[in-house]
């Protein structure tokens, strides 16, 4: 039989029973033996739990991976075609944006987590145009109490409609012409802030969020947009925890 550290303490915690009740004159020589012997056995029942509770805990952590409720993330965003860093999204005349998605977890820690989510989205640039588009996003969240904060970066598909007349040059003239929307990629990168409001696994948040994307076959100025605005994220189809 193999002597544990686990093994030793049993055995001491029970000799030492043996010993005190001996001291203190209580009962026969064999009582004592008896109830020493199970002293020891209860002692190794409960530090025998120990690998089992570190178990179900390690289970526990895991179990939004495992057992997972969808959230659905709305967002309401001002968009702004400008340089990321360099240009102050705000200082533009508010072209309203919805994006709603959702997420799903590829592993969560206590302090963090990495997750996949899915968008779509609209915006419209008044006098410039109306865009439609869906990306998928991955992204690492960190942990700090009720708050966090996400980075994610996304890669989807666009489609710009003009607000402006489409002409196109036939039979030595240019006519107007149906406004089917012009095709492109977009990648994105993105910081979210946020706030539970509980401490419920499945608790609604609040937060932030900013974003640029870029448009791969835009124009030069066209292509770079910036998206800041607030969000709602919560579990309809599953009561908090």
């Amino acid at each position: 039989m193999k002597i544990t550290k686990t093994k030793v303490i049993i055995f001491l915690l029970g000799i030492g029973y043996i010993t005190t009740s001996k001291a203190q004159g209580v009962g026969s020589e064999k009582d004592e033996i008896g109830i020493g012997i199970e002293s020891i056995q209860n002692n190794y029942k409960i530090l025998n739990l120990s690998p089992t509770l570190n178990k179900r805990d390690k289970s526990n952590r895991n179990t939004e991976t495992k057992k997972q409720f969808f959230p659905i993330n709305i967002s309401v965003m001002h968009e702004s075609i400008s340089v990321p860093f360099f240009t102050n999204p705000i200082k533009y005349k508010y072209n309203p944006t919805l994006l709603i998605g959702t997420e799903y977890l590829l592993k969560k820690k206590n302090k963090h987590d990495f997750h996949l989510s899915g968008n779509l989205g609209y915006y419209y640039h008044k006098n410039w145009e109306s865009t439609l588009f869906s990306e998928v996003r991955i992204g690492y969240r960190y942990f700090l109490g009720r708050f966090s904060i996400s980075t994610d970066i996304g890669l989807g598909y666009a489609h710009l409609f003009s607000l402006k007349p489409i002409y196109k040059f036939e039979n030595g003239n240019f006519q107007k012409t149906k406004n089917n929307g012009r095709p492109t990629v977009q990648s994105s990168l993105s910081i979210t802030p946020s706030y539970k409001l509980s401490k419920k696994i499945n608790a609604a948040e609040i937060y932030a969020s900013y974003s640029f994307a870029i448009q791969s076959s835009a124009s030069a100025t066209g292509g770079f947009h910036q998206f800041i605005g607030v969000g709602y994220k919560f579990y309809p189809f599953k009561k908090n925890n």
